[in-house]
């Protein structure tokens, strides 16, 4: 995979990956193979591994302010699973869970309608199928520093 350098457009360099590249930043990308217990963050001018996780169902995620992800994961190793969100620090694999549920409250991560500072969470499915069956669509948000939880805190309503 050649690194293109975006403000220049010059091939920064060229990195050889075991697996396709989820999420990505300026200097960062994330790596999920097909099995869903692994995610590794890699450091784009040198294609190098700079950590790994696993032990985790990993699901949907996005990068934010260009050096960390909020990642959905269920944590499938406690005697108890228990669906997370987290915000992991690309550089060094580091994160913090800033949401838990159990995994029966079916709660789904929308990341196209997160932020930076604020992810939207739903129960029950993606925003383009609860869209298809409803005119009007509640979502919760989380706080990415503090945690914060705020339920059916955003309205939309479905113009068709």
């Amino acid at each position: 995979m050649e690194v293109i350098a975006t403000d220049t457009r010059s091939v920064r360099g060229v990195i050889h990956l075991s697996a396709p590249l989820t999420q990505i930043t300026d200097l960062y990308g994330v790596t999920h193979p097909l099995e869903y217990g692994h995610l590794a963050g890699i450091e784009l001018s040198s294609g190098s591994t700079l950590w790994e996780l696993s032990g985790r169902e990993f699901g949907d995620g996005y990068s934010i302010h260009d050096d960390a992800l909020v990642q959905k994961s269920l944590d499938i190793l406690n005697s108890r699973p228990q669906f997370e969100i987290s915000v992991i620090d690309l550089r060094s694999g580091t994160g913090r869970i800033v949401f838990a549920a159990s995994p029966d409250e079916d709660w789904r991560l929308w990341t196209r309608l997160s932020s930076n500072n604020f992810a939207v969470l739903a129960r029950g499915s993606s925003f383009s199928s609860a869209a298809q069956v409803s005119n009007r669509i509640v979502g919760s948000t989380l706080d990415l520093e503090t945690g914060a939880f705020e339920a059916d805190a955003i309205d939309f309503a479905v113009v068709r």
